[in-house]
């Protein structure tokens, strides 16, 4: 993977990166990944064919047992040829598999004999007349090829002339022919058999043969089989490897927190609609009225009398909202694509069509009496476009296509009332009538209502998820979670890959930095979320060792890192005549909290007097832990690679009443002799 003009080359094994334009090289399989994208590139891997069944197998996997997964299935067998000897990997020509013989004297030539026209034995009702042999796999495969060994080919006996592979998914499919084999003199005169092209395009997991005619010169009637291999490619194999790349079309699907309405026809019969079923985990349903019809995954509005409507109940009342929906106009007419509220000033909100392109505006995000987001560029007819509306206290902010295109912001502040009413493809009155002049003519999809602010990457994903679907694809690619274990969110502007995925790191290189003040507010670096303890108060010595708030955290060591740095402040004042005050590290480690021998140390006032709080100084508690340590020393902080989490914490104490001191506050003198309150500080880094 290089940088686009290639520069040179870049490993990806533990990163996030951002990179404008990626070309991707390697012998034959080339392609280019551009910003701003919903195609996507999947590394599925080379992967090499495997030869089934993997196992040795014995009579256990006759019929209903099963070895290891396997199953072999048959139609007839004789006694002293088993139906598993030929996936038994014997090449012996004195074992194998051999039909019975049948009726003396009807040879199996297609036409009579054991299964022959006149026969009515069958592997299934949808297959061929014929002596069979099957086998279950443990796995789903992609059959390349097989290879089938006659047990006896000088001079041809009982091989097999004409032959069908069938395939199914599960127990209960039915059979599918993926192969049909005639003439196949090979098997009959060479001793290792011969190899069969299927090229099957699906994975499967029951594997049948299905011999429909046995060569003429054979002096029996059944059919006989010494070695059957299936070569094939796993529907998933940790062990494969390579760099061919598949090209996908698959959307990252979007949050679907806080939605209040979700309709989308993309699972109905074309036809007229009557009812409107609530997706997404919302439950207001809606009213179709009107001739309103489903067409193509959308529904369908004729602008006159069309419409959709919904019980107006169960919402949350607030006064941020975000509509949005994939809208194709049908004529230059005013429509209303949705309203939700009342048509009251400042309790109705809704996305507004105009008549183009004599209307100076074509769209519109509205706060019904109040704030209006015009677009006024012309938007073509019979085209597929995303809207939405954002609507926030006072302001409209329109969106086209995943770009703002518009905002306005009104005087007063929205107020939705408990019991709103949504329509789709009319505006209404403050009596919730709709207004002739508003019906919609033309086609809605995917509308959803959030009670939330959706952010401008948000609403772009929105209109990410669907826009090849109608019709808004580009040849760009993006890297999407697959093979390599790459997961993205589709970036905007840049390659964005994200997840943990394993770099190596230069020796010394700082793989994160997590530095934060105690005030309970959380913090998110590479290996997670960490919220300290909010230190609201100062804290008095005692005699004995006491945790120093603020200090105690469990920290989970990111992958690469050898080295971790642990760096506790605090404020520090003494209390007594001189304060003398011991600092200690710790680490819970094997059920008890150890001590940090090195880390210890003693700090003492410099201002020593009647106990006023003269002496005051900022205390650093730092020590470096070796957490990827040959020989593990506790004490000295020398851990094993193994030990993944660690509970840091400092502890104090004092020497005697007498020299006692206090942390977190210290008395600052303007005149007034106010004390100070100084959170302590934390700093953890993670070093390769």
């Amino acid at each position: 993977m290089s940088i686009y003009p290639p520069t040179g080359t870049l490993e990806i094994k533990n990163a996030t990166l951002r990179i404008p334009v990626v070309d991707l090289q390697y012998t034959s399989n080339t392609a280019k990944l551009e910003a701003n994208s919903n195609v996507v590139t999947e590394f599925s891997r080379s992967k090499k064919l495997i030869k089934y069944p993997r196992v040795l197998l014995t009579s256990a996997a006759l019929n209903s047992a099963y070895e290891n997964g396997y199953r072999v299935t048959f139609s007839s067998e004789n006694t002293s040829y088993r139906a598993y000897h030929p996936f038994s990997r014997d090449e012996n020509s004195a074992v194998g598999w051999h039909s019975s013989n049948g009726t003396t004297g009807a040879p199996y030539d297609g036409t009579g004999g054991l299964y022959g026209t006149s026969g009515t034995a069958r592997l299934a009702a949808e297959t061929e007349r014929g002596e069979w042999l099957g086998l279950e796999l443990p796995v789903a495969i992609k059959l390349e090829r097989l290879r089938m060994v006659s047990q006896n080919y000088s001079p041809a006996v009982n091989t097999i002339d004409d032959f069908i592979v069938y395939a199914k998914k599960q127990s209960g499919d039915t059979w599918t022919n993926i192969g049909t084999f005639t003439g196949i003199a090979p098997l009959q005169t060479s001793a290792d058999g011969a190899m069969f092209d299927v090229n099957a395009v699906e994975y499967y997991k029951f594997f049948a043969i299905v011999a429909t005619k046995r060569d003429a010169a054979g002096a029996g009637s059944g059919v006989s089989i010494r070695v059957l291999e299936y070569f094939g490619v796993p529907e998933y194999d940790p062990d494969a490897d390579g760099t061919d790349v598949t090209l996908k079309s698959l959307a990252n699907v979007p949050n679907t927190d806080w939605l209040e309405i979700y309709y989308d026809a993309k699972d109905l019969e074309d036809g007229a609609v009557t009812s409107v079923s609530a997706l997404g985990g919302t439950t207001n349903g809606g009213t179709a009225v009107g001739d309103t019809q489903v067409s193509n995954g959308a529904f369908v509005f004729d602008g006159s009398g069309d419409y959709i409507y919904n019980s107006q109940s169960g919402y949350t009342s607030r006064v941020v909202y975000t509509g949005c929906a994939w809208i194709k106009k049908a004529s230059a007419t005013n429509g209303c694509i949705f309203q939700f509220g009342t048509g009251s000033n400042n309790s109705g909100i809704g996305l507004f069509s105009f008549g183009s392109p004599s209307e100076t505006k074509t769209m519109r995000a509205f706060v019904y009496g109040g704030a209006d987001a015009d677009y006024k560029e012309d938007v073509p007819l019979n085209e597929w476009f995303h809207v939405v509306a954002v609507i926030s206290d006072k302001k409209a902010t329109l969106y086209l296509n995943g770009v703002v295109a518009a905002t306005d912001t009104g005087s007063t502040t929205i107020t939705i009332p408990s019991t709103p009413y949504l329509s789709l493809g009319v505006q209404t009155n403050s009596s919730n009538t709709p207004l002739s002049s508003t019906y919609f003519d033309g086609s809605i999809a995917n509308f959803r209502l959030f009670n939330r602010n959706l952010t401008a990457d948000e609403v772009y994903q929105l209109y990410a998820y669907q826009k090849e679907y109608f019709g808004h694809s580009t040849n760009n690619l993006t890297l999407k979670a697959g093979r390599l274990g790459i997961g993205t969110s589709e970036p905007r502007a840049a390659l964005d890959v994200r997840g943990r995925i394993t770099r190596e790191y230069n020796p010394g290189e700082i793989i994160e930095e997590l530095i934060t003040v105690c005030n309970g507010r959380s913090v998110t670096v590479l290996s997670g979320t960490y919220t300290p303890t909010n230190v609201t108060a100062a804290q008095t010595s005692s005699a004995t060792y006491t945790e120093i708030n603020g200090s105690n955290i469990t920290y989970n060591k990111p992958v690469g890192a050898k080295r971790i740095y642990y760096k506790f402040a605090c404020n520090w004042e003494d209390a007594g005549n001189g304060a003398l005050t011991n600092f200690k590290i710790q680490v819970y480690h094997n059920g008890a909290w150890q001590d940090i021998n090195p880390s210890r140390y003693l700090h003492s006032a410099t201002y020593t007097n009647d106990g006023n709080n003269h002496g005051s100084a900022w205390v650093i508690n730092e020590y470096i832990f070796e957490c990827d340590a040959n020989t593990e020393s506790q004490h000295d902080g020398y851990f094993l690679s193994s030990k993944t989490s660690y509970l840091f914490r400092v502890v104090w104490r004092h020497h005697g009443s007498s020299y006692a001191s206090r942390l977190h506050e210290s008395d600052w003198w303007d005149g007034t002799g106010t004390n100070i309150l100084h959170p302590p500080q934390l700093t953890i880094r993670a070093i390769a």
